[in-house]
This record gives C-alpha cells, sequence and structure tokens, in this order.
C-alpha cells in the first residue's frame, strides 16, 4: 500500500489521467478559510468539560460534530484560463466562503463529491500528523452536454477546471454553493492554472492537511 506524503511545501494535488495515462498535474498549497479556522476551533473545543479518572474528559460536550467531507470544483478564480467567459476576479484568500464559478457535478444532480478512503477500507491517515482527502471525478460527471457553470458560462464537455474547495459534512450537495448551508462550510480553498477536463479525462484530487 503506498502511502506518499505530499511534498512538504505542498498540499493539494490535482491528477488528469486520459485512459490511464498521466496527462496533467497541479500541485500547491491551499488556503484555510476563516470558516475553517472557525471549524478546527469549535472541533478541539468543547461547551461543557466532565473530568473522570486520571484528568480524562468523560463524554465531552463538542461544539461541532462535522467533519471535512466533501470537495467541489469550479471555473472562476484570478487563475481562470479566460476571465471574459468566466469569473475571474477571486483571489485565494481566508476571507473566501464560496466558489466563485462553480459547476455542477452529474448524477444527483449535485454539487460536490464526498471524499473516498486510501489504503485499506476507509483508511485516509496517510502518517503522523497527516490526514488526506481524495475525490475521484470519473469520465463525464463534470464534462458532460449542457453543463454551465454559476456564472452562465456553457462549459459543456470542456471544462477548465481551476478551482477547488473542502466542504464540510454539514453540506447539502444537492443545493448549489451559494445556498446557506453550503456557504457556511467551505474550510479550505485552493485554485491554479487551469486543468482542461473531457469526456476522456478522470481527474483526481488529493487534498491533505497537516498538524
Amino acid at each position: 500500500m503506498l502511502r506518499d506524503l505530499i511534498a512538504v511545501e505542498s498540499n493539494v494535488r490535482l491528477r488528469a489521467y486520459d485512459r490511464g495515462v498521466l496527462v496533467d498535474e497541479r500541485v500547491s498549497h491551499n488556503v484555510l478559510t476563516n470558516i475553517g479556522r472557525n471549524w478546527l476551533r469549535d472541533l478541539v473545543g468543547a461547551i461543557t468539560f466532565n473530568p473522570g479518572v486520571g484528568g480524562a474528559i468523560a463524554s465531552p460536550d463538542s461544539r461541532t460534530d462535522e467533519r471535512a467531507m466533501y470537495i467541489a470544483f469550479g471555473v472562476g478564480g484570478v487563475l481562470t484560463s479566460d476571465p471574459t467567459l468566466y469569473n475571474g476576479t477571486q483571489e485565494e484568500l481566508t476571507t473566501v466562503s464560496v466558489l466563485e464559478d462553480y459547476v455542477q457535478i452529474l448524477g444527483t444532480p449535485t454539487y460536490m463529491k464526498a471524499a473516498e478512503g486510501q489504503g485499506n477500507g476507509t483508511d485516509s491517515i496517510v502518517g503522523s500528523y497527516a490526514l488526506r482527502f481524495i475525490t475521484t471525478i470519473l469520465e463525464s460527471e463534470i464534462s458532460f452536454a449542457g453543463n454551465v457553470s454559476k456564472s452562465g458560462a456553457a462549459v459543456g464537455t470542456n471544462v477548465p477546471v481551476s478551482e477547488v474547495g473542502l466542504y464540510l459534512s454539514g453540506a447539502d450537495p444537492t443545493k448549489d454553493l451559494d445556498d446557506i448551508l453550503n456557504n457556511a462550510r467551505l474550510v479550505a480553498y485552493n485554485q491554479f492554472d487551469p486543468i482542461a477536463v473531457t469526456p476522456n479525462i478522470v481527474l483526481r484530487v488529493e487534498w491533505e492537511l497537516r498538524f
């Protein structure tokens, strides 16, 4: 079982495969949003503490039960391929709360896809102090006739993916990313030079959080 750690200076890797052959790749570093910072605070903290034997906490009342779970995709951000066609003004900042020009994923329909496991079962722990979330977008899940981005651009079967977001489990994949359930749950954001996703392309995202 291969458990390679993404390079220490980065933590997001996107790979595009054409019929099993690697044809494009982006490796970069994400921004933990203010929403993500507040989530980590609530995840570590508790409303009440009930000390047990030896100072251990018996049944702590956590401030949140949500976990990082979904990944969404867009064609926006300042690195977009053509700002005259797609929204291209959003920078990679902690204040980001939604992908700028997100696209739909064929299926439900849905706007995000749940992370998969890595290794045995659902194990995504890739080493000490690191946790990885992986999502694979199969052929035609984003690249399909009639797909339109948030801004109304017809992306169809050639989608220049340039932004991704990591969302909490409380998000609703069947609602657009501007819905109140979703725009309050974008915990990390990343943008990059576009990767063209066509019907033959399988896109694999590996998102690693280190502590």
